[in-house]
């Protein structure tokens, strides 16, 4: 199953075209009738190329600081990386021949370091699943101090010795895989961004994915064009817009009233968990805060499955979309449970055929009341069939096999065991190490193994208090009214997970 929709199709389609336009206006003036076109001086230049720089240095230099102060390593190292490339923007345009040095071979050395020098230091959010990555993560000050004082140290080198590095040349070898590693790295970035776009719907990510696209195309100058050509004097435009642009979307948060936390996270990070939260839909935390008013371990018991279903499929990873689906989904999964009786619901004991037959026909209501909401139909399918066993013997379908949408398998597997785990209205809770056991007893059976495997995996990462804990309850959220009860009995249901 791979969800669709227009936020996902936008998004690609925003980034697509991105792309393909500022490939296509490089490539026109560096190749086509254009190319032969020369303006421009080197004092124009030195005063464009300075006073970008210097705007795009404190733009990032204000990252870190803001990274550093609210405790965001993501920022502090995507601030160090614009921090780092931009100076050796001002080392570009410091060093424009006939101004303040003679002819040089920093001038072009500078620039063609920016962007890999950018890419080298956001290495850590290319990979920030990865150990090394969440090594530097914890480390954030010190890898800042450290890259920050080797890159000003390397820039003023170059303007102490102009000479000293070779000048590259357009097209050569090594000129062209540092430019390639560039453009590879910066679209890497970018992806990453529109990745979160996906996942949370929020347009700062997609803002902050458009403007890494047009940093990281600047690097294609080096594979044709010439010194003050059209196409040149473009990558400069680029360049500046892109690292400008990485803060423009939280300039715009701060007007909107959002606090600092909820803009830059998932701008910077990808943390789907984050990223999902901060996308959620009112009408999301409003059911949410239906089950909270209704009975709190069951409120409780959905934001544990919320955080831990989104853990495990990124763990099998599962591309955005189908990531945010299945988050929003895992915390909806007993939705249909508003409208079961509370004399059902709230049963200590065990029930008895006919309270089973009700009590059963949570999925196919949770599934009607999100199929009638667009947003909300791709979960409609997953809350439907987080019942349905390998086996045949779930309900309400009785799905066998790959029939099982691998997302509603992780629910089922995420609400079984914490549905064992903690203790519930009608059972006292078996604790997490007999929990486990008895998932891996019938995976291949009553659970798909593949889900049970990826579950267990992400136990260790689970923290005691929910990452979902604020969803219907924050005082930021503007949660409207429930919606009104078809009769007495339901408007005062409970649910838990018979």
């Amino acid at each position: 199953m791979r969800p669709s929709g227009p936020h996902r199709h936008a998004g690609l389609t925003i980034w697509l075209t991105t792309c393909a336009l500022a490939i296509g206006v490089l490539g026109v003036g560096a190749v086509g009738p254009l190319a032969q076109w020369r303006f421009g001086t080197p004092h124009l230049l030195f005063y464009v190329m300075v006073t970008a720089a210097a705007g795009c240095w404190a733009g990032g230099a204000t990252m870190i600081l803001v990274g550093i102060r609210s405790r965001i390593s993501e920022l502090t190292i995507l601030g160090t990386a614009l921090t780092v490339g931009s100076g050796f923007g001002f080392v570009h345009g410091l060093t424009a021949p006939g101004v303040l040095f003679p002819a040089n071979n920093a001038v072009e050395t500078s620039a063609l370091l920016s962007l890999p020098a950018f890419v080298a230091a956001g290495f850590p959010l290319l990979a920030p699943a990865s150990r090394p990555s969440r090594w530097l993560a914890r480390h954030a000050v010190p890898y800042a101090g450290c890259w920050v004082g080797v890159g000003s140290a390397l820039a003023a080198f170059m303007l102490a010795a102009p000479d000293a590095l070779p000048a590259p040349s357009v097209g050569s070898p090594a000129t062209v895989l540092l430019a390639a590693t560039g453009v590879a790295g910066g679209l890497a970035l970018s992806w990453r961004q529109l990745a979160l776009y996906q996942i949370s719907r929020r347009p700062a990510c997609l803002a902050a994915s458009v403007s890494l696209v047009m940093l990281a195309v600047t690097g294609l100058i080096w594979f044709a064009g010439g010194a003050f050509g059209v196409a040149w004097w473009v990558a400069h435009l680029f360049d500046v817009v892109g690292v400008l642009g990485a803060t423009a979307a939280v300039l715009a948060g701060y007007r909107a009233g959002v606090t600092t936390m909820q803009i830059l996270e998932p701008v910077v990070a990808f943390d789907p968990l984050a990223s999902l939260e901060l996308g959620l839909s009112p009408l999301v935390h409003r059911f949410v805060a239906d089950l909270d008013r209704k009975d709190q371990i069951t409120r409780d018991h959905v934001v544990r499955v919320g955080e831990l279903a989104v853990r495990a499929g990124t763990a099998l990873g599962l591309p955005a979309p189908r990531l945010r689906t299945l988050g929003v989904a895992a915390l909806l999964h007993d939705v249909g449970k508003l409208e079961i009786p509370l004399q059902i619901i709230a049963k200590p004991g065990r029930l008895d055929e006919h309270e089973t037959a009700v009590i059963r026909t949570h999925t196919t209501i949770g599934f009607e009341l999100l199929s009638a909401e667009p947003g909300l139909a791709h979960a409609a399918v997953l809350v439907r069939a987080h019942h349905e066993r390998p086996d045949g013997g779930g309900y309400p379908d009785g799905l066998t096999g790959d029939r099982i949408p691998l997302e509603a398998a992780i629910i089922s597997v995420c609400d079984a065991y914490d549905a064992m785990a903690h203790t519930r209205q009608y059972r006292e809770g078996m604790g997490p190490e007999r929990a486990i056991a008895v998932l891996r007893e019938h995976a291949g059976t009553q659970w798909l193994p593949q889900a049970v495997e990826a579950v267990i995996s992400v136990l260790p990462a689970l923290a005691e208090r929910p990452h979902f804990d604020d969803v219907g309850r924050s005082a930021r959220r503007v949660i409207p009214e429930p919606r009104p009860a078809p009769d007495d009995i339901c408007s005062d249901a409970l649910t838990h997970g018979h």
